[in-house]
């Protein structure tokens, strides 16, 4: 049996900007090297950071909002771990982002971790969109609902 060296490439949507921040810095401070896109970041930029993410083993985060990494990208299917910091009320928002990786061309299992506060808002939205968990077995990809 083969063992395979699988390199775990992740990337960290949030719909705010301060909360890629916040992330950044948790990146930094434990040495980790992540790049970053949001709406701050040229398309033609944007275009040379996924390429280093796609192409440069050294970069195995990209963090990034979801109005600028959840339509029109492609070349995203290097990434085998997704992470949405919070639900989204549209279900669309976060099927769009998840489909950026499950592409022609995606040779691992993704896994997808949904982060929600309990008792809050986020949690009920978080479980209020049962068909997402449908459309994880469906396209066989997995997916973890977390409440902190």
């Amino acid at each position: 049996m083969e063992i395979q060296n699988i390199i775990v490439k992740a990337v960290i949507f949030s719909f705010w900007k301060t909360t890629l921040d916040v992330v950044g810095d948790a990146l930094e401070a434990r040495g980790v090297k992540y790049l970053r896109v949001d709406g701050n970041v040229s398309p033609k930029k944007r275009n040379t950071i996924l390429l280093d993410f796609q192409n440069r083993s050294a970069w195995r985060v990209l963090i990034m909002t979801f109005s600028t990494g959840s339509v029109g990208l492609n070349g995203l299917t290097v990434a085998n771990r997704v992470h949405i910091l919070e639900p989204q009320w549209n279900p669309a928002v976060e099927s769009q982002a998840i489909g950026r990786f499950l592409r022609i061309g995606q040779r691992n299992k993704v896994t997808v971790v949904r982060y929600a506060m309990l008792r809050s808002i986020e949690e009920v939205s978080a479980f209020a969109t049962d068909y997402i968990e449908f459309e994880c077995h469906t396209l066989n990809w997995k997916a973890h609902f977390i409440c902190i």
